[in-house]
């Protein structure tokens, strides 16, 4: 998997050492020894056309929680998540995603044991990981076909990110020198689990400008979850010296602008405009409208991985 795919799919995933379809009894916990290793990543990576990767993930039932798979579906411009329940019995993965396809794959072990090194900011270790294969079937059909992928053999260690992740570290302040700028629609006039949300970014006068737009719902017995990412230039971004005012116009995948007009201070303003984003498999998501509101203000927002350099399993 690519760096910022493995990225984007380690945030988004947010699972630790040890989750796998089989959870080992022994009162040492798998994956700390050789002869007692992570039965398997409880993941896997295969890649779709027009240039996405898709990662399979499963997160077996914890605290009244179902079993879960994630299939993540990933490129340098966004991100889609679909969420659903799965069946694990011993090393097999199977869920049915309706009309996002279907996974039945199991476990194969060669035999063989591999060492995962972790080194994150604040710490630092290994884990051992059971080597060998995913067989089976998983076949994949992203929203409105923008990706397809069929798979029946996937090599197990394009799973091992799925348990060496160092997640994020996000520092912000108010105020700063940048200008930090968000907009949502307000949860009254969206369904239930359903939001729609806008944040723009620049820590500093004359840097580009970060833009990050979220979407989700639910439909069904399956969650989904959108992501969209750009850095524009500079002039992307225009306010006055009070914010009362300000404007985007955003590269790629987004379109069109946003207006933003305070209507008074410590409230939300109007967010006005024609600014859609393209999701993947969602094109044309409006970003704004009477149904918006937002913020302004000066400040700062930083976001750095926690890892020291990439793995190596």
């Amino acid at each position: 998997m690519g760096g910022l795919a493995a990225v984007l799919f380690i945030a988004a995933l947010g699972l630790g050492a040890g989750t796998t379809p089989a959870q080992a009894t022994d009162l040492v916990p798998p994956g700390f020894t050789r002869a007692n290793p992570l039965p398997s990543p409880g993941a896997f990576v295969i890649h779709g056309t027009n240039g996405y990767a898709i990662g399979i993930a499963v997160e077996p039932a914890y605290r009244g929680e179902p079993n879960r798979v994630f299939v993540q579906i990933v490129n340098s411009m966004g991100v889609v998540t679909y969420i659903g329940p799965a069946r694990l019995d011993g090393e097999r993965i199977q869920a049915n995603l309706g009309r996002f396809g279907s996974v039945n794959m199991r476990w194969h072990p060669n035999g063989r044991v591999g060492v995962l090194p972790i080194r994150c900011r604040y710490t630092h270790s290994h884990v051992y990981i059971a080597e060998g294969t995913y067989r089976g079937s998983v076949h994949i059909i992203g929203e409105n076909g923008f990706t397809t992928a069929t798979a029946h053999r996937v090599g197990g260690k394009t799973g091992w990110y799925h348990v060496g992740g160092c997640n994020y570290i996000t520092s912000e302040g108010f105020p700063g020198g940048g200008i930090l700028l968000e907009a949502s629609i307000f949860e009254s006039r969206l369904p239930k689990d359903a939001y729609r949300y806008l944040s723009v970014v620049q820590n500093q006068p004359r840097e580009q400008v970060s833009y990050y737009a979220a979407m989700g719902e639910r439909r069904g017995r399956l969650a989904i979850g959108y992501r969209a990412y750009a850095l524009g230039r500079p002039k992307t971004l225009t306010v006055d010296n009070r914010l009362d005012t300000g404007t985007i116009s955003p590269p790629a995948p987004f379109s069109g602008t946003g207006t933003f007009e305070r209507i008074a201070r410590h409230r939300p303003g109007r967010w006005r405009g024609n600014l859609t984003v393209d999701f993947p498999g969602r094109p044309d998501a409006p970003l704004a409208g009477k149904d918006f509101g937002a913020t302004l203000l000066h400040g700062y927002r930083e976001t750095k991985s926690a890892r020291l350099h990439r793995m190596r399993p």
